[in-house]
């Protein structure tokens, strides 16, 4: 960052914090980073939680330091600066009033940088249990669940930037899941000084990468990532190795990140780009933060990172290919974030040659130029972007411009643009850690171009699902997808082939005698990491039954039980070989306890959950008089929520179409919770009614910010 204000001083006030009235005024929810997804629990409208609580005052930059930074963007086409950084030592748990809930201490803070455009900040140390909880919000969004699956090898957390000049921090505790080594500290807060309408009057001569000229690079796109760090702005590029083994590289500049401090303070976004060409406005935008720093050098101003984690499946990665060779092809494109914003194209039609103009201290023959883009341009924040060549090859990655050139859009004639030549980077360098090669050719195959690596659906690596299309008794080969609900009759028998999905959904009946066989064939494909997937979260049992879980794509489980004065009661864990996992059988206790469930896979993806347990002297629905009065139906869209067959002697299903996780609770006509589920990811829950009393029950389903009820009959 080229400029930085002296650390400033804070002050603290207790005041009202205006909460900005409750969850349901929020515009919209924000999970740009990887996270579990809900709403802050002082959000929830049974909280209760008062709303008096600590806020950080932070002074803000000076006129003439903004001034400087808006000037250096101005006249650079290297990183883009958007916020102006200051020191701070934020104990989370020390500077935030508490409150002791029922399972754990919630802890809320709020920080203020007045004028910002958008308010960001950095843990410093990021160390939570399994159980914990942090959100980051305001009245524009919400980040978090941020959970133990954040923690990381550096013990850092950035977080995305949030629009207007405030947020808060909450951050919920599990009862007895503290050690001294858990900590929540945060290192710096961001105070924004860009604005919409600056960024736009930068970017007006930008192409969205949904345009036509995108149209032959929507593979190449999804290797295309946004760089948050340090107030700063750049671009990078997944690459494929010689393993074909989707390892998370990213190719970026040397004066983006250099050094390992910055690559941990790193959000590396992903496809975060407008779904038209017309527009600016985004539909998706996913990230990964930080990652060790594998291979820098000055020479040809290139970095090599590789993300703390690998992608998951549902961000969709692509692994571009890449050529070291020294002469290309006529055409090519640069796909980047100019300015942050979304994703952009420029695209020429010339062949590469080396540069005749760098800055001092750079050798130009190490580098690439383009003197004349086709359409578009590059700017401040598209540095480390790849420059691909006419076989889709990435052939380099951004500098800038030339000296006493323009670097936007104002003089498109002379808007130049280097780029570090990706065969200089390859083997300039006399250790791993100045070169290329190491990494993308670990077993040293010295191929001189490398393909492509596509990423394999999520749906491949957890073998089937069950969708709908296809009717008829012989056999199906597909080279995508194949759908079915047909009914396979008795003595029929079906072979399905797919290359990617083969999915069965509600409707689909195998009848006794019948057999179906599904097979997925082998594609070039690498599966990334598909999410976890945990049915329900349990919280009652009784005693002699059994706690079992329904969970996908996970792979070890670690189960805790503690006594309310935080006597270890019962413990768990293991390997899981199936979705069904048993936690803990032939239960021996009566009452209410405290329990974490946790839920590891081989990616290194973990889900955990804690909360109160509540055992019971035999099989029953609980029942919890807390809450009462919701006895009509509230805004029971079909669009949302979807129940079947109503009335229902058996079975409901209850079908949610939610991008979040959500929760459900059915309440009698005193608005009781005799049933309740407090985290769900599945599409559809089927649950017995059995257990239940005929009469009239209300199914509420809150998803985020929204909440909806409709009204069930139980014959």
């Amino acid at each position: 960052m080229r400029y930085s204000n002296k650390k400033s001083m804070c002050k603290i006030n207790i005041i009202l914090f205006a909460v900005w009235a409750i969850a349901v005024i929020f515009p919209s929810n924000c999970f740009a980073q990887e996270s579990q997804g809900g709403i802050p629990r002082s959000l929830s409208r049974e909280s209760g939680l008062n709303v008096i609580f600590p806020t950080l005052y932070f002074a803000p930059p000076s006129a003439n330091i903004i001034r400087e930074v808006i000037d250096y963007n101005n006249n650079s086409s290297e990183c883009q600066q958007f916020a102006i950084g200051s020191d701070s030592h934020i104990d989370v748990r020390e500077s935030a009033h508490s409150d002791s809930l029922e399972d754990g201490i919630l802890y809320r803070v709020a920080i203020v940088s007045q004028g910002a455009t958008s308010i960001s900040i950095l843990f410093s140390t990021y160390n939570v249990p399994h159980g914990a909880t942090v959100f980051v919000y305001n009245e524009f969004g919400i980040f978090g669940a941020f959970t133990s699956y954040n923690n990381s090898r550096s013990n850092k957390l950035p977080v995305m930037p949030l629009k207007g000049d405030s947020l808060v921090i909450e951050y919920f505790e599990p009862y007895f899941g503290t050690t001294n080594e858990n900590n929540l500290v945060v290192g710096k807060v961001y105070h924004g000084i860009l604005d919409e309408e600056m960024q736009n009057r930068y970017t007006d001569c930008q192409i969205n990468i949904n345009c036509p000229d995108g149209d032959d690079w929507q593979k190449e796109k999804r290797a295309v990532c946004k760089l948050i760090f340090n107030g700063n702005l750049c671009s990078g590029t997944l690459l494929n190795n010689t393993n074909y083994d989707g390892v998370p590289y990213v190719l970026t500049a040397n004066h983006c990140i250099s050094t390992q401090d910055i690559a941990d303070e790193c959000l590396f976004v992903f496809n975060y780009e407008s779904p038209t060409c017309s527009t600016s406005s985004t539909v998706l935008n996913q990230s990964i933060a930080g990652g060790r720093l594998r291979a820098t050098n000055h020479n040809s101003d290139f970095t090599l990172i590789e993300l703390n984690r690998r992608i998951p499946s549902r961000y969709h990665p692509y692994f571009a290919g890449w050529s070291r060779l020294i002469q290309h092809p006529e055409s090519g494109v640069c796909i980047h974030h100019p300015n942050g914003k979304v994703k952009k194209i420029s695209t020429y039609n010339l062949n590469p040659v080396t540069s005749d103009c760098m800055d001092y201290g750079y050798n130009p023959t190490n580098f690439w130029i383009i003197k004349r883009w086709y359409h578009g341009v590059t700017e401040g924040g598209s540095s480390g972007s790849a420059l691909f060549n006419a076989k889709h090859k990435v052939i380099g990655q951004l500098y800038g411009g030339c000296p006493g050139y323009s670097y936007n859009c104002a003089d498109i004639e002379r808007e130049y643009s280097n780029y570090g030549k990706f065969d200089v980077s390859w083997n300039y360098g006399n250790t791993s850690g100045k070169r290329l090669k190491d990494w993308l050719d670990p077993t040293n195959t010295d191929v001189v171009e490398l393909e492509p690596l596509e990423s394999c659906d999520t749906m491949v690596s957890v073998s089937l699902t069950l969708f709908d299309g296809i009717a008829g008794i012989e056999d199906y080969v597909a080279k995508e997808d194949i759908q079915t609900y047909q009914t396979i009759a008795a003595g029929q028998t079906i072979n399905y082939t797919a290359e990617r999905e083969i999915v069965f959904r509600d409707g689909f009946v195998a009848e006794y005698g019948s057999e179906v066989n599904a097979q997925i064939t082998p594609f070039d494909c690498v599966v990334s990491c598909p999410g976890i997937n945990v049915e329900q979260w349990i919280n009652h049992g009784h005693i002699g039954g059994t706690i079992t879980y329904h969970v996908l794509n996970a792979n070890y489980y670690e189960y805790t039980i503690y006594s309310q004065i935080g006597q270890l009661v019962y413990h768990s864990e293991g390997a899981i070989t199936s979705d069904i996992v048993d936690v803990w059988s032939n239960i021996n206790y009566t009452g209410t306890f405290f329990h974490t469930i946790v839920f590891i896979s081989n990616c290194g993806d973990t889900v955990s959950k804690t909360g109160i347990l509540s055992l019971t002297s035999s099989k029953g629905p609980l029942t919890n008089t807390n809450e009462s009065n919701i006895v009509q139906e509230i805004n029971a869209s079909d669009d949302i929520l979807k129940i079947y067959p109503n009335p229902a002697t058996n079975n409901i299903n209850i079908l949610v179409n939610s991008p979040l996780p959500y929760s459900i609770k059915m309440y009698d006509t005193k608005g009781n919770v005799v049933l309740q589920w407090d985290y769900l990811t599945v599409e559809k829950l089927v649950v017995n009614t059995n257990i239940l009393n005929s009469g009239v029950y209300y199914l509420g389903v809150q998803s985020g910010a929204k909440f909806v009820t409709k009204k069930i009959v139980i014959q």
